[in-house]
């Protein structure tokens, strides 16, 4: 994202003053069920006691000791009438290796249960590495029938590096999704969705984008960026040409937002495509010299990604006696510092 909108990946400390979120989007998707149990040595399913219903007892310890165990929380009316209903459904629960307290994780019905089971057979390996198979085994829930299962697994993929994203392969319901992007309840997701819809060849998934890249120009957050990023993705060089003349150069949009297009654009550099990577850098070389306002924002995003292309458009704007405030020389000064020692990725 995956992971996380001044997104961007881990940057040092060393390079800006302040350390980026890491990961997709630069905002901090709270952690999923996954990584949450990727975290922990002591997993285990529970259930209402039969001595009190209000007080949970373990019933199977998924990974670690189950005796002795004593979970704090009380069991509420909606999951204690659904417990009595089904005596083969259950609690997830976890003990956060952080707070040293048990969690609840998820209610577990059958549609969940063959999900836990299989999470749990790769507790070890995914903690080593294997996200590509982790990822795609949620991108095939995207369309389950169960929208607990599918808001699951549209958490799991929001955690995906946008690399892995893009290497996916699903099946993807546009109706579905652009169904639920608007809402409020929903609005956590809209990023994610935005992406996967980028990534969509239908011709509905692409207009929506274009569309919401439109209406979303005034707004605030990480939905822009996914817009910016997905109108790309879908439409690429002529989508990188439209980007960057009717949005990056228009002065009404506010810097935040500009940025996070040219963040956009930074990770569509680095996408592989070879054409597509030089016409951003042509795109951007000329917006930069006629916006030198832009150079910390590309300075950030790009260094964030150790792409050093930029480094002679930079000099000029840090150059151009335009106005900047002295974090913002620091970060165009530190870019060209590292990236006078460095080699241009894709050149």
């Amino acid at each position: 994202m995956v992971r996380h909108f001044i997104f961007g990946a881990c940057f040092a400390l060393s390079l800006f003053g302040t350390a980026q979120a890491c990961g997709f989007h630069n905002y901090a998707p709270r952690p999923s069920m996954v990584e949450q149990l990727l975290s922990s040595d002591h997993i285990l399913l529970a259930r209402q006691s039969e001595t009190n219903p209000f007080r949970y007892t373990p019933v199977k310890a998924l990974k670690g000791p189950i005796d002795g165990v004593e979970l704090p929380q009380l069991v509420d009316s909606v999951t204690r009438r659904k417990l009595a209903v089904s005596e083969s459904d259950s609690v997830l629960f976890f003990l956060d290796p952080e707070t040293g307290n048990w969690k609840r994780l998820a209610y577990v019905d059958s549609a969940m249960h063959p999900i836990v089971d299989e999470i749990m057979q790769n507790h070890s390996s995914w903690r080593l590495g294997g996200d590509f198979e982790r990822f795609q085994l949620f991108a095939d829930m995207i369309d389950h029938p169960n929208r607990q299962v599918r808001n699951l697994a549209l958490r799991e993929l929001d955690q995906a590096d946008y690399s892995v994203l893009r290497e996916l392969s699903f099946s993807l319901n546009v109706k579905g999704i652009t169904s639920d992007i608007g809402p409020v309840q929903e609005r956590e997701l809209e990023p994610i969705r935005v992406l996967l819809l980028g990534l969509s060849t239908q011709d509905t998934a692409q207009s929506f984008v274009k569309q919401g890249l439109n209406h979303n120009r005034r707004a605030t957050g990480p939905v822009f960026g996914a817009y910016a990023t997905a109108f790309v993705e879908a439409g690429k060089k002529d989508a990188v040409t439209n980007l960057v003349e009717t949005y990056l150069d228009d002065p009404s949009l506010s810097m935040t937002n500009r940025e996070l297009l040219i963040e956009a654009l930074a990770l569509h550099r680095l996408s592989g495509d070879l054409s597509l990577g030089m016409e951003i850098l042509s795109a951007l070389e000329h917006a930069l010299a006629q916006n030198p306002e832009l150079a910390p924002a590309a300075a950030r995003q790009f260094g964030a990604r150790h792409d050093w292309a930029l480094r002679h458009v930079l000099s000029g704007a840090l150059h151009s006696g335009v106005q900047l405030s002295e974090a913002d020389v620091r970060d165009v000064m530190d870019y060209l510092a590292i990236a006078g020692q460095s080699i241009d990725p894709l050149q």
